[in-house]
């Protein structure tokens, strides 16, 4: 091996020893490394125009779920997005590509060979985005049968084979910290919403973690939590230890078992909110009633029932009631009652 052939290799070393720190430390914050990589590749590359992307299933065929682009806009890709479902341009299954496709560094020409396509009809799609004269070399970096992102770009001059072999080995580092991403992404997503699901639910609720840690409480819930964390916390342990009407164990795959608590007040405290309530707000004997059964988390069928009532006109007290407490959906009504 030559001077200049040792000098390029152990630059090639830097540079993945560095990328690799750099994605540790993505990983580490939990920040998205998608823009970081396309940049980063761009530039030792040579890339004219480099993109991450991951299309899923819309209306009226794929449509990108994923997609950061640098020597492009976003807007210049809107035609090859149109056009790309119905020319042939996908050549994997977005969903879960073949196992000989998942993690490999191809170039335009061994897709062409690999699928017996026209180059002429993939050089009318890449038009739309001003590459058909260009080279391609891209990965699909999966995380088992899974698709995490096409990682890849264009260059004028063709890519040589320590391009193809710089990408493979950046390879491996991309799917550990895009798959780190991900899963992420998908906690907070179930996090959201739970927390939306119990903003539904009128009276306070907490998630309780083994050990009787609240993992996380609805608007009605931190407001006892606020006004008396220790009497709050006391009583929803109370009610999983002796198994009370309310309470349900909650299983996740890979979690110890939580339990879902909903408290239902005790009635001298429930009253003296009530009370409060229809002082402050000035409420009429009607609108109490539906009051007290709301925060509790009925909902307005269940009110009507107990009320004798129509749902409509239970609808009618409910959105009084949002005007006199200044809220604008139960759950805010509902804190706002457990905070007075």
């Amino acid at each position: 091996m030559g001077d200049r052939a040792k000098s390029m290799r152990l630059q090639d070393e830097r540079f993945i020893a560095d990328f690799e720190g750099q994605l540790e430390s993505f990983s580490e914050n939990g920040a998205s490394p998608v823009d970081w990589i396309i940049t980063a590749i761009r530039e030792k590359l040579e890339m004219s125009v480099s993109a991450a992307m991951r299309l899923e299933p819309g209306e009226d065929g794929w449509v990108p779920g994923l997609f950061h682009v640098q020597g492009r806009t976003h807007h210049q890709f809107d035609r090859y997005f149109s056009l790309i479902a119905t020319v042939g341009g996908i050549r994997y299954d977005p969903r879960c590509p073949q196992p000989s496709q998942r993690n490999e560094v191809v170039t335009l020409d061994d897709l062409c060979v690999m699928d017996g396509a026209e180059l002429d009809d993939t050089r009318d799609l890449l038009a739309t985005i001003g590459v058909e004269d260009q080279d391609q070399l891209r990965v699909l970096v999966c995380d088992g049968p899974m698709l995490l992102a096409w990682i890849g770009g264009f260059k004028p001059s063709p890519f040589t084979a320590r391009d193809r072999r710089l990408l493979a080995r950046l390879t491996p580092a991309m799917r550990k910290a895009l798959a780190m991403h991900r899963r992420l992404l998908d906690a907070q997503l179930a996090h959201a919403g739970l927390a939306a699901a119990l903003e539904q639910i009128g009276g306070p609720c907490f998630l309780v973690a083994p050990g009787g840690v609240v993992a996380h409480a609805n608007g009605a819930g931190r407001a006892l939590l606020d006004k008396d964390a220790a009497v709050t916390r006391d009583r929803v342990r109370g009610m999983i230890r002796r198994g009370e009407e309310g309470v349900s164990r909650v299983i996740s795959e890979g979690q110890a078992p939580h339990h879902l608590v909903l408290l239902r007040d005790d009635s001298w405290m429930l009253a003296m909110r009530v009370e409060r309530a229809r002082t402050a707000w000035t409420l009429t004997p009607q609108q109490t009633r539906v009051l007290e059964l709301l925060v509790q988390g009925d909902s307005n069928k269940s009110i009507g029932v107990k009320l004798a009532r129509s749902e409509a006109a239970v609808e009618i007290h409910v959105t009084a009631l949002f005007r006199k407490s200044t809220t604008r959906s139960r759950g805010e009504l509902s804190a706002r009652f457990w905070n007075l």
